[in-house]
């Protein structure tokens, strides 16, 4: 697994925001162009060949969007061989949905990439399921039932 360089992400936020914004604009073309072509298929004559090609178009952006986060995750050194199980349902089953007609229309896109990159941004800074009640660096996180503030380990030691 490839790792980043020490005290350094592989998504800042400034990447994070581009990332969002791409990802919220190639949905809004896939939901506009299927919108259009839905609306141009209720055509009386030519309604199901514009349906058609409808469908053709956003499955089209849909695929290059999916294959340019791919890259874009793959040059800032998280491939897909880095993937868990949760990450790789994630994506396979938004990119299924973004297929399916009438349920493509949910910005599936935005969240799949939105939830991947916060994924990737939380594995850079050490947390898992198993080491999430604690911070890094060798400190506590308070509970919800307990009021103590955040100390360092060696003081709990005393």
């Amino acid at each position: 697994m490839s790792k980043p360089k020490k005290g350094r992400e592989r998504i800042d936020n400034s990447t994070f925001t581009y990332m969002v914004i791409v990802a919220v604009a190639i949905d809004f073309f896939i939901i506009l162009i299927g919108g259009l072509f839905f609306i141009a298929g209720l055509i009386p004559i030519l309604g199901l060949a514009m349906s058609f090609m409808g469908y053709i178009l956003a499955t089209l952006l849909t695929s290059l969007g999916y294959m340019l986060f791919l890259t874009w995750f793959h040059i800032l050194g998280y491939s897909m061989s880095d993937w868990d199980g949760e990450q790789a349902a994630l994506m396979g089953a938004s990119y299924l949905a973004e297929l399916t007609p009438f349920v493509g229309m949910f910005p599936w896109f935005s969240i799949s990439v939105i939830r991947m990159a916060t994924l990737v941004r939380r594995k850079d800074r050490g947390y898992t399921k198993r080491n999430a009640h604690t911070a890094p660096h060798g400190t506590q996180r308070p509970t919800r039932d307990s009021n103590l503030t955040t100390l360092p380990r060696e003081s709990l030691a005393d």
